[in-house]
């Protein structure tokens, strides 16, 4: 499994960037070839002392004919191997600009789809972008660590009108119960509160309720891919 050192790194310096990724040894790239590195150095020592010590002048020119010869055997260019890295970190890096969701695809969707100007339909509404908003941040908190420090309980959630004291509650206790996240949770209620407005026929003609639960759905996707892009790094030998 690919190690993650993301959060390692979400708050350092240009200097400390470096050494925080150099020092690490698990998944490195020393932890990698300290074994075969090892074999090397044994080898090159023994040839150096056969060489020097053992062989006589005849052989050492066939010797020294055969590295000549391995010398001009052409090998990988390094450009090559930078430019592969590059590429590779840059479409990693745009592909992971492109999954970030946006609330407001679901917030056309639902000024689309849940008409009305009374209260009721302004509260189904809310409640959605609301939930969708929560789920967003909860994701974020795990990633983004300027999020982390704006929201560092769900105390903070509550006083910024995300959540309601109740809805916290549910989460923390899920939280103690399960060793997984409660970021999608939010969601789900927004799916509740859009079957509710259905089951109360205040959804437009067509296929609406779908379009909602699809658009919600979307999102969802786009976070979870935040996810996996946070918690499978970019292999770390590479940036090493």
């Amino acid at each position: 499994m690919t190690v993650s050192y993301n959060h390692d790194i979400a708050t350092v310096t240009h200097t400390g960037f470096f050494w925080k990724l150099f020092k690490r040894y698990r998944g490195s790239v020393l932890k990698l070839v300290l074994l075969d590195y090892i074999v090397f150095l044994l080898a090159y020592f023994a040839l150096s002392v056969i060489y020097r010590f053992i062989l006589p002048e005849d052989r050492k020119r066939v010797f020294e004919g055969l590295v000549i010869f391995c010398r001009s055997v052409p090998t990988s260019p390094v450009t090559f191997i930078l430019g592969f890295y590059v590429n590779v970190v840059y479409r990693r890096w745009w592909d992971q600009l492109k999954s970030i969701p946006w609330p407001d695809n679901v917030a056309i969707f639902l000024n689309a789809n849940i008409r009305g100007k009374d209260d009721r339909a302004r509260m189904f509404r809310r409640n959605i972008i609301r939930y969708v908003n929560a789920s967003y941040i909860l994701c974020l908190i795990r990633i983004c660590s300027r999020v982390k420090k704006r929201f560092p309980t769900k105390q903070h959630l509550v006083d910024a009108g995300v959540l309601d004291v109740k809805e916290k509650e549910l989460l923390e206790a899920y939280e103690e119960d399960q060793p997984y996240s409660s970021q999608f949770f939010p969601l789900i209620w927004a799916t509740d509160v859009a079957d509710t407005a259905n089951k109360e026929g205040r959804l437009g003609t067509g296929a609406p309720h779908q379009s909602i639960i699809k658009a919600i759905t979307e999102f969802r996707v786009g976070l979870q891919i935040l996810n996996c892009y946070d918690r499978f790094s970019f292999p770390l030998l590479y940036s090493q």
